[in-house]
């Protein structure tokens, strides 16, 4: 449940807010001003997410290996020391 919140929290969060705008702007009489403020409210919420949902890209191994980069009981000072040791070569 935390990974499918975690991955459309943008999504529920606008979702929310599209619901509040409509319950503002659209009981008690709406004029077409209050139609017209509620479809920019949520052209706005659709034009953000289609940019910012996460997708898949060719990238995303890289990702991977960035967030398990080293062996386990390594420690980062002791990788850093073997990476830039000199290797004898001048």
């Amino acid at each position: 449940m935390g990974e499918f919140f975690n991955q459309y929290s943008f999504l529920i969060v606008s979702i929310g807010l599209a619901l509040v705008a409509a319950l503002i702007l659209l009981t008690n009489k709406p004029k077409w001003k209050d139609y017209l403020a509620f479809g920019v409210i949520v052209g706005g919420l659709v034009t953000v997410w289609t940019i910012l949902h996460p997708r898949q890209t060719p990238l995303m191994e890289d990702a991977r290996q960035v967030t398990h980069p080293r062996p386990v009981g390594i420690s980062i000072s002791v990788l850093h020391r073997l990476h830039t040791a000199p290797t004898g070569r001048g």
